[in-house]
């Protein structure tokens, strides 16, 4: 079934023409009335613009056409008297190429500007299911991690129960199996708590404060201490400025590219040195060591979700 849009957009457009029409046929009975005295070809453009603005290139086009037959019509009917027997065609002609131009620039104006609202929609749109989808993934994601950690806590504690039960009768190997397992419940408990804080990102409205970049890598480094003396890493820094952000996401970033560097390294002590630079308007952090590296074809890679390059 058809719809009805396009029949309302139909009228509309004929009416439109319409009423051009009828606007340039008033203005050249107004102009052949005046005789030679008045002049009254500006009054053609309103009804060209209007047209072209509601209507389109094409009926605007062929107003403009229309207004300069009709003011040459008006013209030789009224008797207008010129020097030249060729004047007065030359001035229709000289009439049309500028109502056509002002068709053109009127036609191409509201094509953008339809465009314009067009986009507009479409993102208002978009922003809409993306907030609805967001809310969708942080609700899935608060119930995946409640339901997931309730059974990694209890293979957490049924793990160092049999532990302690076995006391004596535990031998190396099997503590360490044991401690290897509770290792792994842990860590799949701080993935989850990861993710979940993974989908709480841009959550609310919060406005960034001052944060003293230099405090933040502090307090990463401080939560890597005992990491970081194991491995015999020398973590080196430029003096980090203030800057306008979030103080737990800057140390969450540090200390993951801090622990990056540490874990994925060569068989050399890990030197790390944590950088900035000014640009123009904004500060460029950078974290460089000398581990194993990435491979430049794989560099996009390393920033999706949960990917690695190195076991």
């Amino acid at each position: 079934m058809a719809s009805p849009l396009p029949s309302r957009r139909s009228q509309r457009r004929k009416r439109t023409i319409a009423l051009g029409v009828a606007a340039v046929v008033a203005v050249g009975i107004a102009d052949y009335l005046t005789g030679i005295e008045l002049s009254l070809e500006i009054f053609y453009v309103a009804p060209v613009t209007y047209v072209a603005w509601r209507a389109g290139l094409g009926p605007g086009l062929a107003l403009a056409a229309g207004a300069a037959l009709t003011w040459l019509a008006g013209d030789q009917a009224a008797g207008h008297r010129y020097a030249l027997a060729h004047a007065p065609y030359w001035n229709a002609l000289g009439g049309f190429l500028v109502f056509a131009l002002l068709a053109t620039v009127t036609a191409r104006s509201r094509a953008l500007a339809a465009e314009r609202e067009a986009s507009r929609r479409t993102l208002a749109r978009k922003t809409r299911e993306l907030e609805r989808s967001n809310a969708e993934l942080e609700q899935y994601a608060t119930a995946a991690a409640h339901d997931l950690k309730s059974p990694l806590v209890a293979v957490g504690g049924y793990l160092q129960l049999l532990r302690r039960k076995l006391g004596s009768a535990c031998d190396p190997s099997c503590a360490q199996y044991l401690d290897e397992a509770v290792r792994g419940a842990e860590r799949m408990e701080a993935l989850i708590e990861d993710l979940l804080a993974y989908a709480r990102i841009g959550k609310g409205e919060r406005t960034p404060e001052p944060v003293d970049a230099g405090t933040a890598l502090d307090e990463a480094l401080a939560n890597l201490a005992a990491k970081v003396e194991a491995a015999g890493a020398r973590i080196t820094r430029d003096r980090l400025p203030v800057v306008p952000g979030y103080r737990r996401e800057l140390v969450q970033l540090f200390q993951n590219l801090l622990e990056n560097a540490l874990k994925f390294r060569s068989q050399e002590s890990p030197q790390v040195h944590v950088g900035v630079q000014e640009g123009l308007e904004e500060w460029v952090f950078s974290v460089r060591d000398n581990g194993i590296g990435i491979d430049p074809a794989h560099a996009g890679k390393v920033f999706g979700l949960f990917e690695r390059l190195h076991g």
